[in-house]
């Protein structure tokens, strides 16, 4: 590579590191920053006394378990990213680099190595800190950082030949044939959970049936190669590392030769589609950092959304939220599917335990549920998607909590919304969970009343861009934390309260029916408690000071 890309990359680290400087420079910054720290010493010293003080329950999973479900789940990786693919750059770069390295003294081959070398040194932190992870079921944590190192690596190096692939082979003919290949996964998968719902339903043992798949041939060898990833992490001697590290290493280098030798006129697609790509990226940031929000701004409006009622002011906010969240609705449904998808890893593993087929329903809507909990990041349609806006929001002669409630209640709805579908689907299919759709009918509004509010408070107070910037800036992690712990409390206090009065009341009345009431009532109060708080909030930003860059 030439040694000014060499010099570059330096200059590159060096403004990265300065970034990290200034942002933690501020009051908010250096309050962020160290919770993180504070919260990584905490959870460092957690890992390392478990492990000191008894070194065999330290494990969190069984490093077969980890073995035998690690290829398949990469497997369902490389599903995702060859469905996915095709439509965005091989590899991307930013305007500043289009425009002062693609006119330079560079070859195609070096500009890709530079390109290459700055994802792997992004991965390479990553890699380490996800060892960390991995030591629960890994042999040693140099076999912990090297697995996860090939890992990443091998994923990054997978979808930039997938990319280049569809480039080099034309979009067309890649369209054509993802869409061959999406349909042909989906049959299979419709006819294969059709089979297995049936015999489930008629007193088979999933678990047995699960297996046998496993145990196919076919299956078997298909998934040996990817296997080799999860052997390195649980290696735990020089003889069981040897082996599969050489394998999961040649694959890796494998891919690498494969993307040089089809580089060919990548520079000529690349720069258009570059910057589309940033453009997204930067409309992603103006709408409080949501993909769905970014992509919406280009569907066509085949059918409008009715006014809603004046509502002293709270209709007219909510109608222009709610129009922006239903122009996403492929993206919700996306969203559903990919949950759902990432729920089978926990349910195989779940399965693998004695006794459990029985509440396996349960498991399975609980799971969907808790992941629920984090789609609020994603349904930015209140003031994080306005952080450019409030100024146009503060001169509305409305009174700081209508408009307040306002934007709050779009990302409600269709947070519950999303819910209720899980729950719903989990019950057409196993059934066994009609009390837990009730609940989460009656119940799914308030408690995302009172997330979101949490949410749009700690953004008030700690204004930020949704998509960071700077890779690796701990303000923006430890920011992360205190919004999740503020989340946590909130959703602590709110099962509290109504469970303590409910109680109460249930052993004052004798009535479950009478306490269910009374502890639901106390969970819609409970609920609207964060409205006068982001009133607050909202009242005492300043726009001038406030707005993050």
């Amino acid at each position: 590579m030439n040694d000014a890309l060499w010099l570059l990359l330096k200059l590159r680290l060096k403004a990265w590191g300065r970034r990290l400087v200034r942002n933690a420079s501020t009051v908010k910054g250096a309050i962020m920053t160290a919770v993180f720290a504070l919260l990584m010493c905490f959870w460092g010293f957690s890992l390392i006394a478990g492990q000191a003080l008894d070194p065999k329950k330290s494990a969190t999973a069984d490093p077969v378990a980890v073995q035998r479900f690690g290829a398949p789940g990469l497997a369902m990786f490389c599903i995702m990213i060859v469905l996915t693919s095709g439509a965005r750059p091989p590899v991307l770069f930013t305007p500043a680099e289009i425009q002062f390295l693609f006119c330079g003294p560079f070859s195609r081959r070096q500009l890709l190595t530079y390109k290459l070398l700055t994802q792997f040194l992004m991965t390479l932190p990553f890699s380490m800190f996800m060892a960390i992870v991995f030591r629960g079921v890994a042999g040693s944590y140099l076999s912990a950082a090297f697995g996860a190192l090939l890992i990443f690596s091998f994923l990054q190096l997978f979808g930039i030949a997938v990319n280049f692939t569809a480039s080099y082979f034309s979009a067309l003919a890649y369209n054509r044939f993802r869409k061959v290949a999406l349909f042909a996964i989906l049959a299979v998968a419709a006819v294969g959970g059709a089979i297995l719902v049936q015999r489930y339903a008629a007193g088979g043992d999933l678990l047995q049936m699960l297996k046998d798949v496993e145990s196919n041939t076919v299956v078997y060898n298909v998934l040996t190669p990817l296997r080799w990833y999860s052997q390195v992490v649980t290696a735990k001697s020089i003889a069981q590392f040897s082996l599969p590290a050489l394998g999961a290493l040649g694959i890796n280098v494998f891919l690498l030769f494969y993307v040089y030798v089809l580089d060919a006129k990548f520079l000529e697609t690349v720069s258009t589609a570059s910057e589309k790509v940033y453009a997204k990226i930067e409309r992603m940031r103006r709408s409080g950092g949501s993909p769905f929000q970014s992509h919406s701004q280009s569907r066509v409006i085949r059918r409008q959304v009715p006014s809603f009622p004046f509502w002293g002011g709270v209709g007219p906010i909510f109608w222009r939220q709610f129009v922006t969240a239903q122009r996403t609705q492929k993206a919700f449904l996306m969203m559903v599917v990919v949950m759902g998808i990432g729920a089978i890893g926990p349910t195989i593993a779940m399965l693998t335990k004695q006794n459990e087929s029985a509440g396996m329903p349960w498991g399975i809507a609980g799971m969907m549920l808790m992941m629920s909990l984090f789609v609020h990041q994603f349904l930015a349609f209140d003031f994080r998607a306005d952080v450019d806006r409030i100024e146009v929001l503060k001169t509305l002669p409305l009174p700081a909590w209508r408009i307040v409630l306002g934007q709050l209640l779009a990302p409600t709805v269709f947070a519950s919304l999303v819910q209720l579908v899980l729950v719903s689907v989990v019950y057409a299919v196993l059934g066994k969970i009609g009390l837990l759709v009730a609940i989460v009918a009656l119940c799914a509004l308030p408690f995302n009343l009172l997330l979101v509010g949490i949410d749009n408070l700690m953004f008030l107070l700690l204004p930020t861009r949704m998509v960071a910037t700077t890779p690796g800036d701990f303000s923006h992690a430890g920011r992360q934390m205190v919004v999740f712990f503020g989340r946590m409390l909130a959703l602590f206090l709110a099962m509290l309260l109504p469970g303590i009065f409910g109680g109460i009341t249930y052993a004052v009345t004798r009535n479950p029916y009478v306490a269910g009431v009374v502890g639901w009532l106390l969970l819609v109060l409970v609920s609207f408690a964060p409205v006068p708080f982001v009133s607050w909030a909202f009242r005492r930003f300043d726009v001038a000071r406030d707005t993050p860059p």
